[in-house]
C-alpha cells in the first residue's frame, strides 16, 4: 500500500494505482485510479459549500451525461461526520457503472468522496475502494492556504506511478 498525506489529509491506496491532483482556485480534486477504470477521488473545497450541494452538483453533471441513471439515498457517513450520500447506477457503453457520493463538512473545507466502478470489476474492486475511504484521515487543525494547492508526491514504496488522467470520459469522475 502506499499513502497520501498532503493539504492536512492521509490515506492508503495501492501501489499499483495511480495517483493524481487538480487544482483550480479554492478547490483540490485528488484522485486514485486502479489499472482499469476504477477509481477513488477525494475532493476539498475551501469555500466551504453545503455537501448539499457538493452531492447535487455531482449528480447533476452525472445527470447530464448519462441518461440512463438511478439514484439511491444512502445513510453512509465517513470520518463520523454528518453530511450527505447517495449511491448511482449508470450505463455507459453497455456497462453498468457504480459510484458512491459522499459529502460533509469540516471547519477547513467540504469534502467530497466518491468512488467508482464498473459491474465486470466491481467485485474485486469495492472492497478496495472502501478500504481507500476507510483509512481517509483528516487534520481539522492544519492551517496551510500557502501550502494547500503546491503539487505532492505520494509516499511510494513501488516506485512505479500510473497515473490516469480523468478528464470527462465514459467511467470516470466528472468534476
Amino acid at each position: 500500500m502506499t499513502t497520501y498525506s498532503a493539504h492536512g489529509v492521509r490515506f492508503q491506496f495501492p501501489s499499483d494505482w495511480g495517483v493524481q491532483e487538480q487544482s483550480q482556485e479554492n478547490e483540490l480534486l485528488i484522485t486514485v485510479s486502479s489499472q482499469e477504470t476504477s477509481f477513488w477521488s477525494l475532493g476539498l473545497f475551501f469555500e466551504l459549500p453545503s455537501p448539499e450541494h457538493v452531492v447535487q452538483t455531482v449528480l447533476r453533471a452525472l445527470e447530464d451525461d448519462y441518461p440512463e441513471i438511478d439514484i439511491y439515498e444512502s445513510q453512509s457517513v465517513v470520518l463520523d461526520q454528518k453530511g450527505v450520500s447517495c449511491d448511482v447506477e449508470f450505463v455507459c457503453m453497455e456497462l453498468i457503472n457504480s459510484a458512491w457520493i459522499r459529502a460533509f463538512q469540516t471547519p477547513r473545507f467540504t469534502a467530497l468522496v466518491m468512488y467508482q466502478s464498473t459491474d465486470y470489476e466491481l467485485e474485486s474492486a469495492l472492497p478496495i475502494l472502501e478500504a481507500i475511504t476507510n483509512s481517509l484521515e483528516c487534520n481539522f487543525d492544519v492551517v496551510d492556504d500557502e501550502m494547500r494547492f503546491l503539487p505532492s508526491e505520494p509516499e511510494d514504496d513501488s516506485g512505479d506511478d500510473h497515473g490516469h488522467d480523468h478528464d470527462c470520459s465514459c467511467g470516470e469522475h466528472h468534476h
